[in-house]
């Protein structure tokens, strides 16, 4: 992940401790997710490690940072499915 550190606070705590915040990619690039900013969460090791643990789903219930910025980067929660969604793409 060397290559997509993040100059931006983590959304979770609001960490900025140096070489500690990376991008995590909302939707994986294994599932076509795009390095794009709307895709790029910043999130230091902790959190980073723990939203893998974790779904996206608990972590924006935990941590009211990472709902914002889903929200603020146009994600949405689907209706049906209860999955987070960004143009018809889910996860």
């Amino acid at each position: 992940m060397k290559n997509f550190k993040s100059n931006e606070p983590c959304v979770a705590c609001g960490s900025t401790a140096e070489n500690q915040v990376c991008y995590h990619h909302v939707m994986h690039r294994s599932q076509c997710g795009s390095n794009e900013s709307h895709n790029l969460m910043p999130l230091c090791h902790a959190h980073h490690t723990m939203i893998h643990n974790l779904n996206k789903l608990n972590m924006a219930s935990r941590f009211p940072g990472v709902k914002k910025w889903l929200l603020d980067n146009e994600w949405f929660i689907d209706e049906s499915s209860g999955r987070w969604k960004r143009n018809k793409k889910e996860f």
